[in-house]
């Protein structure tokens, strides 16, 4: 069990590092979690194969009956009871399918009926319903029974250095791909977005995933796209979630022309589409954010709508964070944002973001970031995922939870920064960090929920932009991450296809898809 992030920064010796200056944003580590089933064992116990007929309450939305509902089962807290779904049961939801493996060590054996032995004689409830495996409403000599079938099934785990690129996409063959989106309504249509071409110009194309046409020009935010320096230009767009009826898109760049007289700046801004072509004449500005100390870098970076449909951002600060912009929750710089946009002018505050109401900007959904350049939503459980670039030494990815402080630049991972002035609690842990030997610059990427690699289901995938080396977490527990994969390319951004499968955007002038050696 990995150690509280609190615990360990409260005791960690403080270093001290050198500022650093700008650096390459768009580092790219991508890490997946996933639950994987192994094995054709024997028929699953039919109480729990049955239907609703069960003996404890059954909440909104259990529709395998076993007594949890959906949302409890996706929550990280209950993952590493699902780790292991020997096989499923009738009219699962996938991730919770019956768990033979209720110890989490991917086997099932003897283990796992010591696991059951402290429950012996407890009725459900209060036991858990899942320990129950027979003859529902107590746990017994039957359910040890029930699991015998299964022992010596092993799950699948993913294997080091088993996977690699395999260039798809092939008519993407642009300069500086840093961001891919699907176009609502279609399965073989997507955009794909350019940094920078030349002096403040940046292009938008249509592509066909199977190259049936020729790239076009979706939009050309030439001249209005700041492009000096290295992290600056187009660096993201989004579909709104009402593209079938609004027809609106949103993009985030860097802008040559700030408002109010601001040198530097980053803006989101909505654009109307007509025919696959973006009206660039009809911009209506979202939301501009100062960059201060005319900071060329740490611009964040990407556009998502969430499950509910708000628009979230990444922003962040200066290198080494000189006005402490990390830790402090009353600007926008180093934090993610929620703002709803769907059928509003510009933007308003969703009244469940955490600062509402209390001290804190109202946008804000997390801060204490330091340059989040790139984040995903899991597309089963809803959660969000970010990658944040580090400064000298670490680079760190992390699960975020509503009004998180992830601890920039009090902490660069798990490393003390600059700790004067922060308190001593209340930063949330990374899920995983890597040190400077191994990269310098992370991309964020996706939780896995394709079914080509089935061992990765459920992992969390990311790399990095400088080595362009891949991992995957497992976003159920806190073991290790894998090395999936030891590239050489400059891995931009990650982009996930409707079936699930991952590709992965690089400098290099080419898109790749993950797949097995």
């Amino acid at each position: 069990m990995k150690p509280r992030l609190d615990q360990i920064r409260a005791h960690a010796p403080r270093r001290q590092i050198g500022v650093r200056g700008w650096r390459l944003p768009i580092a790219g580590v991508l890490l997946l979690a996933l639950f994987v089933v192994a094995g054709t064992p024997t028929q699953p116990p039919s109480a729990l194969a049955a239907g609703c007929n069960s003996p404890w309450p059954v909440p909104a939305g259990d529709d395998d009956c076993d007594g949890f509902g959906s949302s409890l089962e996706d929550a990280a807290g209950t993952l590493r009871l699902v780790a292991c779904p020997v096989t499923a049961i009738a009219n699962d939801e996938g991730s919770d399918a019956w768990p033979p493996d209720f110890n989490d060590d991917r086997t099932v054996d003897i283990t796992d009926v010591l696991t059951l032995k402290p429950v012996f004689g407890t009725a459900v409830p209060p036991a858990s319903p899942r320990l129950d495996l027979v003859d529902p409403g107590l746990v017994d000599i039957s359910d040890v029974l029930a699991l015998k079938p299964f022992f010596g099934i092993t799950c699948e785990v993913p294997t080091a250095g088993g996977y690699t690129l395999v260039q798809d996409v092939t008519t993407a063959n642009f300069n500086r791909m840093v961001d891919f989106a699907m176009i609502p309504g279609t399965t073989n249509e997507a955009v794909v977005v350019s940094q920078k071409e030349g002096v403040n110009n940046a292009r938008i194309r249509r592509v066909a995933l199977d190259g049936s046409f020729a790239p076009t020009i979706f939009g050309d935010l030439s001249g209005k796209v700041k492009t000096g320096g290295n992290e600056e230009g187009l660096l993201s767009l989004a579909f709104s979630p009402a593209y079938a009826t609004d027809h609106r898109v949103y993009v985030y760049y860097t802008s040559a022309s700030c408002l109010g007289g601001v040198t530097r700046c980053s803006r989101i801004s909505r654009f109307p589409v007509v025919s696959n072509d973006m009206d660039e004449s009809s911009e209506t500005v979202v939301l501009e954010i100062d960059q201060v100390l005319n900071q060329q870098n740490h611009n964040g970076g990407r556009l998502l709508f969430g499950p509910d449909a708000y628009l979230s951002i990444g922003d962040g600060g200066g290198g080494g964070d000189p006005l402490e912009t990390g830790q402090d929750n009353t600007d926008l710089l180093g934090s993610l944002l929620r703002i709803d946009v769907t059928g509003q002018n510009t933007y308003s505050i969703p009244a469940d973001n955490p600062f509402v109401g209390i001290a804190g900007a109202d946008e804000l959904w997390a801060y204490g970031l330091r340059n989040p350049w790139r984040y995903s939503f899991d597309s089963v459980t809803g959660a969000l995922w970010l990658a944040d670039v580090g400064q000298n030494a670490w680079e760190e990815v992390e699960p975020i939870v509503k009004g998180g402080n992830y601890g920039w630049d009090c902490y660069e991972g798990f490393a003390a920064y600059e700790t004067t002035g922060c308190p001593v609690s209340g930063f949330q842990s990374p899920r995983a960090v890597y040190d400077h030997s191994l990269g310098c610059s992370v991309t964020g990427g996706y939780v896995y929920r394709g079914s080509a690699m089935p061992e990765l289901y459920g992992w969390y995938i990311y790399g990095d932009y400088c080595s362009g080396r891949i991992w995957a977490a497992n976003a159920g527990d806190d073991s290790s991450p894998v090395l999936l994969a030891d590239t050489s390319v400059a891995i931009s951004s990650f982009a996930e296809l409707p079936n699930g499968e991952l590709l992965v955007l690089t400098f290099n002038n080419a898109i790749y898809r993950l797949a097995h050696l």
